[in-house]
C-alpha cells in the first residue's frame, strides 16, 4: 500500500512539474513570436493550448521513465537510495537502516552510519548488524567493490592521509549524503 502511495506521489509531482515546463515553453514561444513576428514560432501561438499540452505529455513521459533508471531511481515508499558509480548504490530503509553490497564481505551487506562519498569511494564508520559485528571505521572502493575496515580511528586517519581521503570530521548521516546528491541541481529535472 505504501508502495502505491508513493507510486502515485511520483506521478502528481511529474503531471506538477511538466504542466510548470510546459507553460515555460509556452512563454518563451509567446515571447520569441513578438520579437519576431515574421518568424515560425509566431504563426504557432495560435495553437498554444496544443502546444502546452503535447510538450507538458512529452515531459511527462521523458520523466516516468528516467525516474525508473538506475540513475534517477530515489526509492518509492520505505525505501531510499543514492547511486553512485559503477552502478552501486547506498540504500536506506524507513531512513533506520543504511547499507552497502561490497563484493568481498561475507555477511552480504554491511550496515553503515555516518559517511561521505568521496569520487570512487565512499569512507565512514559501520553500525552493528543482527549478523556481524564489523569494525568501526570502512572504506568501500566502488571501483574494486570491495571494503576494507579499520580497528580505530587512529587507523583509518592514518590511513585517509596516505591515501588522501576524506577525515572523520566530514562523515555525515544519510539524509544529510541524500539531500545534498538529489536537492542540488537534480530537484529541477527529477520529481
Amino acid at each position: 500500500m505504501e508502495a502505491l502511495l508513493g507510486l502515485l506521489a511520483l506521478l502528481f509531482k511529474i503531471a506538477i512539474q511538466a504542466s510548470l515546463y510546459a507553460t515555460v515553453v509556452v512563454l518563451v514561444g509567446i515571447v520569441l513570436g513578438k520579437l519576431f513576428p515574421e518568424s515560425p514560432v509566431a504563426g504557432q501561438l495560435k495553437y498554444k493550448r496544443w502546444i502546452w499540452l503535447t510538450t507538458g505529455c512529452s515531459i511527462s513521459v521523458i520523466f516516468l521513465v528516467y525516474s525508473f533508471t538506475f540513475w534517477g531511481d530515489r526509492g518509492i515508499g520505505d525505501s531510499a537510495r543514492i547511486p553512485l558509480s559503477y552502478f552501486r548504490e547506498i540504500d536506506n530503509t524507513n531512513w533506520m537502516t543504511t547499507s552497502i553490497d561490497p563484493e568481498n564481505y561475507a555477511y552480504g551487506s554491511v550496515n553503515i552510519g555516518s559517511f561521505t562519498i568521496s569520487n570512487d569511494h565512499i569512507v565512514g564508520t559501520t553500525e552493528v548488524s543482527p549478523v556481524d559485528r564489523p569494525l568501526p571505521y570502512f572504506r568501500w572502493d566502488l571501483k574494486t567493490n570491495k571494503v576494507k575496515f579499520f580497528k580505530s580511528k587512529a587507523d583509518y586517519t592514518a590511513y585517509a592521509t596516505t591515501y588522501n581521503l576524506p577525515s572523520t570530521d566530514s562523515f555525515q548521516s544519510f539524509s544529510k549524503n541524500y539531500g545534498d546528491h538529489w536537492y542540488g541541481w537534480r530537484i529541477w529535472l527529477l520529481p
